[in-house]
């Protein structure tokens, strides 16, 4: 027999059920529609989606992260030299002395010296032979202790060592310390270049209005910002919400939805919605799957959607910073605000929303990687 949670709390099993499993469902004030149908939700995942891999990181236990075990892994080296070193770290290379441990019998003998000896990973990477050809050429020189150590010390040390710039050599006076990190990051320093946009927010339409709406999130609490505005830039209306505990997401969509219905209250039917949130636009436009935490608040916009027709379009951040200041101001006052006039609006607010109306641009840069240079490791 399939029963579904609806069922239980609209009309009530007929059968007997645990007592705790019914004091569950009334303790957690579950509000659901009686036409519509249940969904198990996965609630480790954003999505609601179960999946093996989730459910993995869900019961492992996992251990603290080991930084020679980060530093081991580079995506500058190649992939055959940092599998090595891992292995060498572990005694898990195939050498005399680990295969004798298998019961097979070899002859103890390092193919790097003369004089017979036990062949180890300590013995090949540490031994004075090693030492000689590649210490005093490589090591030496940048300072690197590498004598009398182990194996696992020596490259230790080798990450740890902060060596001088060329210029520092030059003018003792100035000195430039690297470490092993920095250095190999500098192989990539002239390879990006940034990359500006030229923007600016458009007045809406004749007989239209613009709304655009954001949301934040800050120590435990969010917050919402809405800004109306006709098809000449002037305000129309404002507010500065106050929405308690949540998710930036969660706050970006009941944002939305607090001006949808503001406007269909008192009557704008036209509307253009701008968001900085491209999940939410997705979501709404059903581009995408809506996340289980804002469902309730995605089928509303939905449904809202359908009956006005509303237009609903990402914006960058960069034209939608009236919105982004509003949240902020919550924070501030810790209660909600109405602003009506430009005149009650704070000095911040009227500077951006003069940009916005004289249409002024603002310059959004990113970082592109260039093409025309291939680096690829040997």
């Amino acid at each position: 027999m399939k029963l579904s949670i609806s069922e239980e709390l609209f009309e009530g099993w007929d059968i007997h059920f645990p007592d705790y499993v019914r004091s569950t469902l009334n303790k957690l004030h579950i509000h659901l529609n009686p036409n519509g149908v249940d969904k198990p939700v996965w609630t480790t995942d954003n999505k609601g989606n179960f999946s093996v891999a989730s459910a993995w990181n869900l019961f492992r236990n996992k251990k603290n992260k080991n930084w020679v075990d980060s530093m081991t892994w580079h995506k500058l080296v190649p992939f055959k030299m940092n599998f090595t070193v891992r292995r060498a770290l572990r005694d898990k290379l195939p050498t005399d002395a680990r295969v004798s441990r298998m019961g097979i019998t070899t002859p103890f003998r390092c193919c790097c010296c003369r004089i017979p000896g036990t062949e180890d990973v300590e013995h090949l990477f540490c031994s004075r032979v090693f030492l000689k050809k590649c210490g005093k050429s490589l090591m030496g020189p940048l300072g690197i202790p590498y004598t009398n150590i182990s194996y696992r010390q020596l490259m230790i040390n080798w990450w740890n060592k902060k060596v001088l710039n060329p210029i520092s050599v030059l003018f003792p006076g100035v000195k430039l310390h690297y470490n092993w990190d920095s250095l190999s990051q500098l192989l990539n320093y002239n390879i990006s270049f940034k990359k500006a946009l030229f923007l600016r927010w458009i007045k809406p339409p004749i007989s239209f209005v613009k709304v655009n709406s954001d949301g934040s999130y800050k120590n435990g609490v969010c917050g919402g910002g809405v800004v109306i505005r006709d098809c000449d830039g002037h305000l129309i209306f404002t507010y500065s919400l106050v929405l308690g505990p949540g998710t930036s997401n969660w706050a970006e969509a009941v944002a939305l939805l607090f001006v949808i219905k503001w406007c269909r209250n008192n009557r704008f039917d036209k509307i253009i919605a701008n968001s900085d949130s491209k999940l939410l636009v997705d979501c709404v436009n059903g581009y995408s799957g809506t996340p289980w935490r804002i469902l309730k608040e995605v089928e509303k916009l939905k449904v809202h959607k359908e009956q006005a027709g509303f237009l609903l379009d990402h914006c960058f951040r960069e034209i939608n910073q009236v919105a982004d200041k509003l949240p902020s101001m919550s924070y501030t006052f810790s209660q909600s605000h109405i602003f009506q006039n430009f005149a009650e609006l704070p000095r911040q607010v009227k500077g951006l929303m003069a940009v916005d109306r004289w249409n002024l641009p603002t310059f959004r840069t990113s970082n592109k990687k260039r093409t025309d240079i291939i680096f690829q490791p040997p």
